[in-house]
């Protein structure tokens, strides 16, 4: 995935969490396809981006 891949996937995802049309599987699989490459890659991801999705999500505790 490249980094603007990555961003485009974050903006679409976050447009869905604002209306809440996303599954909490979608979001799950979000998180790690974003968080995979951005290792690899140093994609840029906004702070507190991912852990406002495991939150949404209900993946971590609160």
């Amino acid at each position: 995935m490249t980094p603007t891949l990555a961003l485009a996937q974050i903006a679409g995802f976050e447009t869905a969490r604002a209306t809440r049309h996303v599954s909490k599987a979608a979001l799950a699989m979000h998180i790690a396809d974003v968080t995979t490459p951005a290792l690899h890659l140093k994609t840029y991801i906004p702070a507190g981006y991912l852990e406002g999705l495991r939150r949404y999500a209900d993946l971590t505790p609160l």
